[in-house]
């Protein structure tokens, strides 16, 4: 039976075990991390619209699929993960050119696929990646720390690579206080969580079932803007 967790439950419930408060090691690099430059690729999340001059028949607003595929009349699934507006506008030329009476298709990215940010934030829910954001932006975007619950030293960065979801520890401490510290970049469908106060564990047991124990999570957004994950 598929089961619906909120995401601060589900990994309050992997972290909370031990009641420690000690914040855990960083697991990642600042070249790993550093500033990317926008994707301009289509990529699963993101929202294209195709307009066919002269059959508006055809024309779609559709969400690139998990898979990297959208669905277009007269071609039905149409993989576009990777690919340039303009490199999808000429695929599509190619491949229903002679059946339409004007050769002319217009691709647009209408948005980018988001973040999602949760936990001890005050206004948790997608935000647009429509520019570089840094983990401490993204908490920003979200209306802040929940003061005083947060425990701003753990926030943890969930991200999917090569096909598993991986978990960062990121301390946001010093940042707040002003200091010069390594920005971690986010990328389209990171889940920003930032955990209350007194239930960070500085052990593996976290990247271990972060990394390893949870499979691929579907993420729902709830009108009231709350993030869901489910298994």
């Amino acid at each position: 039976m598929k089961r619906w967790l909120h995401l601060s439950m589900l990994v309050g419930l992997i972290v909370g075990t031990s009641g420690c408060s000690t914040p855990p090691a960083r697991n990642w690099s600042s070249q790993e991390h550093s500033k990317p430059d926008l994707d301009l690729t289509l990529q699963p999340g993101d929202e294209v619209e195709l307009r066919f001059f002269g059959a508006p028949e055809l024309d779609l607003v559709q969400e690139v699929r998990r898979d990297g595929v959208i669905t277009v009349r007269l071609l039905g699934d149409v993989v576009v993960r990777g690919m340039s507006s303009d490199e999808l506008a000429k695929q599509l030329i190619k491949r229903i050119g002679s059946q339409l009476q004007v050769k002319e298709v217009s691709v647009q990215v209408r948005s980018k696929a988001p973040i999602y940010v949760t936990g001890s934030v005050l206004e948790p829910g997608p935000y647009s990646m429509n520019r570089p954001l840094t983990a401490l932006d993204a908490v920003m975007e979200a209306g802040g720390f929940e003061v005083p619950r947060a425990e701003v030293r753990s926030v943890v960065v969930m991200r999917e690579v090569a096909g598993q979801r991986k978990g960062y520890f990121v301390n946001l401490k010093h940042a707040l206080q002003g200091e010069v510290c390594d920005p971690f970049y986010l990328k389209p469908r990171d889940v920003v969580y930032v955990p209350r106060r007194g239930i960070a564990k500085a052990n593996d047991t976290v990247e271990m079932y972060i990394s390893r124990m949870i499979p691929e999570l579907p993420i729902t957004v709830s009108s009231s803007g709350e993030v869901f994950v489910g298994f």
